[in-house]
């Protein structure tokens, strides 16, 4: 219960926030509402009484036109105020999708692979997409709850003024009512997770046996009598937890039915005797009878409303947990950022992805230099990209510190931290942007150095062929004046983006994999002549690319098993000269090229 005021105290905080006229419109509703509702009764109750008193017609049709304009005057704020509180609440869902949508853009990048946070965000996501979202939605449903609350309220102290005795009974059945039904919500709540593994297995024996690629072997090796055995008992086992669901939900229906018949009932006979009493007219007996059905119409309403706001509870929580979840780098800067890296070191390290049996690194060392030019090679799952994700940051080691120029890089602000390395990866994924855009990124315009960008990277030449030049989009989907780069032309894009970050160190991660040898070549010369005076690690598969480099670090499950230049690996002979062997053809058929 704790736990259910803290979310809705949550919720109501951030729609406050953004809009606390909100809650004024649902107020105006509530209150225009509930004199809706005593008008209605009183007008039927006035009517009668003046017929009965044989009042003139003139006088009774100004007594009901006056009750009758009131009626529709509030009729028409109400209208308005619901207007606004609907309008408001979509600007509301539109504000959170946003906002979650942004907190998922800058949440860590390690936390997208963990399945805990992908679970929690697709259950965020669940409360702000649609207009049927909890942000949209709970506003109503806060209305109906204060509505209902205060009719059921209103009506029944007026009518307690003929039976104190009416107050106690409508609490006696909202208490009974709540009470089986909270039976039932936990009920429902236990058996859904059975539930759905019954479904998920009823359709996954339908999508098998209508599979056609299939067909062949169910028909040739006689296992149809297994499908419809194993299909008889699933739905023999779904039957039956739904049929006790629907045990439930009737019990619940049939319960709340013969309380508001009983209340009914029981206030029928309090005004009867009351009339035959004396004790009130025919126009209050009217009156009072409709206080009545109120009541038991509210009551009902009331009640799913409450449940509606435990389900809403629930929606909350994920939200709240998604953009409360807790991040695994530090986002506070403790170290200013240096101005240049003359070391990397890597003390310690052990890192093991979530699932696998055992560490990808385990105590790894490992120490860069300024102006080092490092490839990594090796086979796939070697731990190559890992190794470089460790030291961009982009993972967390589980032990061990990765150091620059002798500091802790979890001492430094992560956003901070990423402006020390121009990267460029193997996926070809291109945001929205223009060609200039994307060259500039968030880095502030600077024409001279954005030219000699242009010219050094060759991107230059595909712009001056371009009708929009420098400004042509580059995601068709979205502009249909977008172009489509081709390779050689993308690994151009890329290369003017990291000449125009020009941070500290450049790291290539296989961004050359599409390319033929000779395109690859071409890249990499423009690179190498780039990272003159930066610290750069290049991963590549192909090992003619390695010439230039310094070093050379062969991995092989997580471990350094040769380290060396070139000449020094080739002349070792180990697994280095192995793959160089294996790839001299490509080697001699670009040298002939």
């Amino acid at each position: 219960m704790k736990r259910f005021f803290s979310n809705m105290n949550y919720l109501i905080r951030r729609i406050i926030r953004f809009d606390a006229k909100l809650f004024w419109y649902v107020l105006i509703e509530v209150i225009v509402g509930l004199v809706i509702a005593y008008i209605g009764l009183r007008l039927t109750q006035d009517l009668i009484n003046m017929v009965a008193q044989g009042v003139a017609a003139s006088r009774l049709i100004r007594r009901i036109s006056v009750l009758i304009g009131l009626y529709a005057l509030f009729g028409l704020v109400q209208k308005l105020a619901s207007h606004q509180s609907q309008l408001v609440s979509q600007l509301f869902r539109v504000h959170e999708l946003a906002e979650v949508t942004s907190a998922l853009q800058s949440c860590d990048y390690q936390l997208l692979e963990r399945e805990d946070y992908q679970k929690t965000k697709e259950l965020a996501f669940t409360t702000v997409q649609q207009d049927a979202s909890l942000t949209q939605i709970f506003p109503s449903n806060l209305k109906r709850f204060l509505e209902q609350l205060l009719k059921i309220g209103l009506f029944g102290a007026m009518l307690s003024v003929i039976d104190r005795r009416f107050l106690i009974y409508i609490g006696l059945l909202l208490g009974l009512v709540i009470g089986y039904r909270l039976f039932q919500h936990r009920f429902i709540e236990g058996t859904k997770a059975e539930r759905g593994r019954y479904n998920e297995q009823y359709r996954y024996i339908n999508r098998v046996t209508g599979n056609f690629q299939l067909a062949k072997d169910v028909r040739l090796f006689r296992v149809q009598p297994w499908f419809e055995t194993i299909f008889e008992d699933v739905l023999h086992k779904l039957r039956r937890i739904t049929y006790k669901r629907g045990l439930v939900v009737l019990g619940g229906q049939f319960i709340s039915g013969l309380l508001i018949l009983l209340l009914t009932f029981y206030g029928y006979a309090v005004l009867i005797r009351q009339l035959q009493a004396g004790l009130i007219n025919v126009g209050q007996l009217v009156f009072f009878i409709g206080a009545l059905t109120t009541i038991a119409v509210s009551s009902s309403d009331f009640i799913n409303v409450i449940f509606d706001l435990i389900d809403n509870h629930g929606d909350i929580n994920h939200l709240r947990r998604f953009l409360n979840y807790p991040p695994l780098f530090n986002h506070e800067a403790k170290e200013p950022i240096p101005q240049t890296i003359e070391t990397i070191e890597l003390k310690g390290v052990s890192y093991q992805y979530p699932g696998s049996p055992q560490p990808l690194f385990d105590q790894f060392d490992l120490t860069l230099s300024k102006d080092e030019k490092v490839a990594l090679v090796g086979l796939n799952g070697a731990g190559k990209t890992t190794l470089v994700k460790l030291i961009l940051n982009l993972y967390k080691p589980d032990e061990g510190h990765i150091l620059i120029n002798g500091i802790d890089n979890q001492q430094f602000a992560v956003e901070d931290y990423y402006r020390l390395f121009s990267v460029v990866f193997q996926d070809h994924y291109l945001l929205p942007l223009s060609i200039k855009e994307t060259v500039l990124q968030d880095s502030p315009y600077d024409e001279d150095k954005y030219h000699w960008v242009l010219e050094k990277s060759g991107l230059s030449e595909v712009i001056e062929e371009l009708p929009l030049g420098e400004d042509t989009p580059l995601v068709r989907e979205i502009d249909p004046e977008a172009i489509t780069l081709s390779g050689g032309q993308h690994q151009k894009l890329k290369l003017a983006q990291a000449l125009y970050k020009d941070a500290p160190a450049l790291i290539l991660d296989e961004p050359t994999a599409a390319l033929d040898p000779l395109a690859e070549s071409e890249v990499y010369r423009r690179y190498h002549e780039h990272a003159q005076d930066k610290l750069s690690i290049f991963i590549t598969h192909r090992l003619a690319t390695t010439r230039f480099c310094d070093r050379i670090l062969y991995l092989e499950e997580g471990r350094i098993i040769e380290d060396g230049t070139h000449e020094e690996l080739i002349g070792l002979g180990g697994r280095y000269q192995q793959m160089y062997d294996k790839q001299a053809y490509y080697y001699q058929t670009g040298e002939r090229r």
